[in-house]
């Protein structure tokens, strides 16, 4: 859209559904978002609430290919 910290904003100013709050879907976003924000701690958080709420292990596999190029191995 127009930058990572743009994004984040808005994500940040929703009033998001309980049901998205609980998907790793969202925190996913939200971490990607945050790690090319460089909020590096928030970043983290939010990978590894990700992780916890994914599915499958090929999910987590995915995730954590995702996640490495920002140097996060979770």
């Amino acid at each position: 859209w127009k930058s990572p910290e743009a994004g984040l904003a808005v994500l940040q100013s929703l009033d998001s559904p309980v049901w998205l709050n609980n998907s790793y879907h969202w925190y996913a976003v939200l971490a990607d978002l945050q790690f090319r924000c460089r909020k590096t701690k928030l970043a983290h958080k939010s990978a590894e609430q990700a992780l916890q709420k994914a599915p499958t292990d090929n999910i987590k596999l995915l995730l954590r290919h995702r996640f490495k190029k920002y140097n996060f191995y979770g």
